[in-house]
């Protein structure tokens, strides 16, 4: 059952704080939609920029929709040529099993804050049917509980805050 906490506080850290990666492909011959479901790896969770033309400083990035089942629609007149290459800047969730894990150290703190806040209510609700010790009771789990709960979502709201600025900039008008 802590795997499950553990997990799930992973999901919530990783939504606040991705693990960014990119992938280089070329337009295809119709780049105004362009397919990434046979690109993207299964851990993939968002598409957060499209770079053209690449290695240019400063990077320029095309606007864009994403659609359902790994696609993007640019929005821009000036498209990519057929064959130009393109990357494909995505979020990818973090990896973290009992040998090995790509997350970052510095969110394990936040990582371990959720997994309490999560286990917290499930323990008042196994004690509810025991004789425990004054303070030890359910209601005892909930508060502890309900105050870690408030930590954690305050870690979340630091490393939402504490995040890189995104990738993306319009790239339309004057020049950045």
């Amino acid at each position: 059952m802590l795997n499950r906490h553990i997990q799930h506080a992973i999901d919530r850290v990783g939504q606040a704080s991705p693990r960014l990666a990119s992938l280089t492909r070329v337009a295809p011959a119709s780049p105004r939609r362009i397919d990434l479901s046979g690109d993207l790896p299964a851990a993939y969770a968002w598409v957060e920029a499209i770079e053209y033309p690449l290695d240019r400083y400063p990077q320029l990035f095309l606007p864009f929709r994403e659609e359902p089942a790994a696609r993007v629609y640019l929005l821009t007149s000036e498209l990519p040529p057929q064959g130009a290459a393109i990357r494909v800047w995505y979020a990818a969730r973090y990896a973290v099993d009992d040998s090995s894990s790509d997350m970052p150290v510095a969110l394990e703190p936040a990582v371990l804050a959720g997994a309490f806040a999560f286990a917290c209510p499930d323990q008042a609700a196994d004690t509810i049917a025991k004789i425990t010790p004054a303070g030890a009771g359910p209601e005892g789990y909930c508060a502890v509980g309900d105050a870690a709960c408030a930590r954690f979502e305050a870690m979340l709201t630091d490393l939402r805050t504490a995040a890189v600025r995104p990738l993306w900039r319009p790239s339309w008008g004057a020049s950045v």
